[in-house]
């Protein structure tokens, strides 16, 4: 199941921007197949450092091409990078305190 579905309307029109976009939603969506699995730590641990690990290599490489066409919006597009971040490190801690909430969603 998928919960956020890759829709044509989130293009930016960049390929492999796009292409990153896409590999972030299925990354989101395994964590939150787990999640209602009731997946173990171990499972959960390796989702989140997927998902993590992907996103910052992502956002850094597209806040380097915003860099470079001068994007007007790049402070606030960096702040909502660093806040989904923070909030998979929230997920993250919640699970591994037994509590395993995940909803990217809330």
């Amino acid at each position: 199941m998928a919960y956020f579905k890759w829709e044509d309307r989130y293009r930016i029109g960049h390929e492999r921007v796009d292409q990153q976009h896409r590999r972030l939603f299925k990354l989101i969506n395994e964590l939150q197949q787990h999640a209602d699995s009731g997946a173990g730590p171990e499972v959960a641990i390796e989702a989140i450092n997927s998902l993590v690990d992907y996103a910052v290599a992502h956002f850094a490489d597209e806040e380097e091409l915003m860099q470079e066409i001068d994007f007007d919006g790049l402070i606030q597009h960096r702040w909502r990078h660093h806040s989904f971040v923070g909030k998979v490190a929230d997920m993250a801690l919640e699970w591994g305190q037994g509590g395993k909430r995940v909803s990217m969603t809330s």
